[in-house]
């Protein structure tokens, strides 16, 4: 039992690990994720569309005797529900209950792992759906230009963008089948996680009953790096779609960089910065802007870098104007910041941290991120640790962070402007 955090740790025989926090924030919610590493990464690409498609199949075919309609029947009047995944470095579990239906959750657990279906329907009616959906989804603009960006910052990976109506004939039956059996046929190096209001013991023994029966010879995979990575340099891309009077704009600011919570910490401070003179600046100083939003961060894997997305529409004449600005605007910061702009983002942080420590759904994510990223998971919660990264941040850090992370070496910008009539 960690005391710091009042997280119970422990394993079975099968090499599954559970880590459970007991709250009482909500009282009749349960939580439950389970990763381990591997994923559709581990397969190769005549074998990916197959592998992408496996846990969505399989998770819409029922468990055991039970087909999709039939086990829905039978939850009836319970709160459960159970998702297997498999994502591209991790594969594994989610799911939610009620307090009295934690054991349904642990025997649809069991049973997705243990009593998967094979269910041609259920095949069937996924890939008719997933056509459907893509078939015209790049008729759409704003899809058509969603897919572009996530093709251009991966240089045309072949995993990324929306998937191809044909890449749907290669999905088959055995191939799903097969990917499953591999990714759930050995759950040795799963970790489970639990937090809500449950009681400890007897949580204890409804995983020593479920968990601790899952097949399991505590084997050690790892994930495959894909390749996926930016393009070096500065990409200017302008395309022209659809009639809609507006303009979809991004630039993306990327670099390697060393993965460390600190640092990370720093990054999401100048991030949340820029949000604000960025606002500030183009909405309401300009007009000629609907909506600007920033994001980015650092990422440990596949690689450690980092990228800052910035993203708005404008009014098509006014364009070329408000990305002038929106740079400008980050081209400021290098040289000067506000102490009141860095009080208003800290105070936000710190009423930030004080919510989330009374949310089920912030103790997953913290659970989740130091399982992914080996980070101490003490140091990310606690409001002391935030305090003291908040009280090492000022003027000059922070403009020392926009002249490394805003650097205009590599950086991507794509606009797509309505068509010239």
């Amino acid at each position: 039992h960690d005391t710091r955090l009042d997280v119970y740790n422990w394993e079975f025989a099968n090499g599954v690990k559970v880590s459970a926090k007991p709250t009482t924030f909500k009282n009749d919610e349960v939580l439950m994720n389970a990763y381990s590493n591997g994923g559709t990464s581990l397969y190769p690409d005549n074998l990916y569309p197959s592998a992408r498609s496996s846990s969505s199949v399989v998770g819409s075919s029922g468990v055991g005797t039970y087909t999709a309609t039939a086990l829905e029947k039978k939850l009836t009047g319970q709160r459960v529900s159970v998702s297997p995944f498999i994502q591209e470095r991790y594969e594994g579990l989610g799911g939610s209950s009620s307090v009295k239906d934690i054991e349904t959750l642990m025997q649809l657990t069991y049973s997705y792992v243990t009593a998967f279906r094979k269910d041609t329907t259920a095949l069937n009616s996924y890939i008719t759906k997933e056509r459907a959906r893509y078939a015209n989804l790049l008729s759409d603009p704003n899809n058509w230009y969603v897919d572009k960006v996530s093709r251009i910052v991966s240089q045309n990976h072949p995993r990324r963008g929306f998937p191809s109506p044909e890449s749907y004939d290669k999905v088959k039956m055995d191939e799903i089948m097969q990917v499953y059996k591999d990714r759930f046929s050995d759950v040795g190096d799963m970790h489970f996680y639990f937090v809500g209001n449950f009681n400890i013991d007897s949580l204890k023994k409804l995983t020593s009953r479920y968990l601790g029966a899952l097949p399991g010879s505590g084997r050690q995979e790892t994930w495959k790096d894909v390749g996926d990575r930016f393009p070096e340099g500065k990409i200017d891309s302008v395309y022209y779609r659809g009639e809609a009077p507006k303009s979809l704009v991004q630039v993306i600011y990327h670099g390697p960089d060393h993965y460390n919570p600190d640092t990370t910490y720093i990054l999401q401070s100048l991030v949340d910065l820029a949000r604000i003179k960025l606002r500030e600046e183009l909405r309401e100083e300009e007009g000629g802007v609907y909506g600007v939003s920033i994001g980015g961060g650092q990422s440990k894997y596949p690689i450690e870098q980092y990228s800052i997305r910035i993203s708005f529409n404008a009014d098509p004449p006014r364009t070329e104007e408000l990305v002038a600005s929106a740079r400008a605007v980050v081209a400021s910061i290098k040289d000067h910041i506000d102490a009141g702009d860095i009080a208003k983002v800290t105070e936000t942080q710190r009423q930030g941290r004080i919510k989330d420590l009374e949310q089920n759904q912030f103790w997953m994510g913290a659970f989740v991120n130091s399982w992914i990223n080996g980070t101490d998971m003490y140091e990310m919660t606690q409001l002391s640790s935030l305090e003291r990264r908040i009280a090492g941040l000022n003027e000059e850090v922070l403009k020392q962070a926009a002249r490394k992370y805003f650097n205009d070496a590599d950086v991507i910008s794509v606009i797509m402007y309505p068509e010239k009539k």
